[in-house]
Formats: C-alpha cells, sequence, structure tokens
C-alpha cells in the first residue's frame, strides 16, 4: 500500500506522526522509516479525517440588520491664483507652493490662500484676471 503512494504523501505521514526522515531521503528508505516506526496508511487517514469531517453546528436565527442611507454633503473649496509680489527667479512659500520666472502664479485651494497670505503678504498676493491673461497671452 506504501510503495503505491507518492514521496509527498508518505512525507506528511511522516510529518503527521514525528517520522524523522532526511530531506533527501528515497522513497525506500521513508517506506523503511514507516514501518519501523509500525504506522500504516489506514492510520494516517484515521487520523487526517477529523481534519476534513467536519458538520456544520445548528443554525443560528437570520439577524437583520438596518442600514440607514447617510447623506454626504461635498463642498468645493475655492481656489485662488498666488503670484509674487517682486518679480525675481523663484519664490518658496512654503507647503509645497513654489513661484518662479516660468510659473509665476499658483493654483491653490482658498484657505491655504489665506494663510500664505497673512503669513507672507510682504512677498505673495492674489493675481489679478489681467495679470494672468497678460501672462498667457489669452
Amino acid at each position: 500500500m506504501l510503495s503505491s503512494k507518492t514521496i509527498g504523501d508518505l512525507k506528511g505521514l511522516c510529518l503527521a506522526f514525528d517520522i524523522e526522515v532526511t530531506k533527501n531521503a528515497r522513497k525506500q528508505d521513508i517506506i523503511q522509516a514507516i514501518e519501523e516506526a509500525k504506522v500504516t496508511w489506514e492510520m494516517y487517514e484515521e487520523s487526517s479525517k477529523s481534519l476534513f469531517d467536519y458538520e456544520d453546528g445548528p443554525t443560528k436565527e437570520e439577524i437583520k440588520i438596518k442600514v440607514e442611507e447617510a447623506k454626504v454633503e461635498t463642498t468645493k473649496e475655492e481656489r485662488v491664483l498666488l503670484t509674487m509680489v517682486h518679480k525675481r527667479g523663484g519664490y518658496y512659500a512654503g507647503n509645497g507652493v513654489k513661484f518662479d520666472m516660468d510659473e509665476p502664479f499658483v493654483l491653490v485651494n482658498k484657505s491655504l490662500a489665506e494663510q500664505i497670505l497673512a503669513r507672507q503678504a510682504d512677498e505673495v498676493r492674489e493675481a489679478t484676471k489681467k495679470e494672468v491673461e497678460t501672462f498667457y497671452g489669452i
């Protein structure tokens, strides 16, 4: 019976019954170790039967869950176009807001713009529509 099994099956049996075999053991050596331990394939099937034979427990009452749909309001925050007060090669206003000669206008959320303008009123200001049109040639 054991000779018809694969080496992987035999090593699984050895593992289940703590039979020591070397990593590179031949099939015949594994079978011999199993026979010396007086373990049969039927014993292995019986021991592993409990792993796969299970019964569902008694059914529980169905639980009903009521989910109420929540209304989510999204607000789109206004955006403000900022520019440098003094034209220069570049200026970093913080929070990832950078100005330079190629891109002197930066579009940011209104809340961030208010923070930047409060801290750096001498360096940054809100851009006018005419300035933007002139720069981009619109």
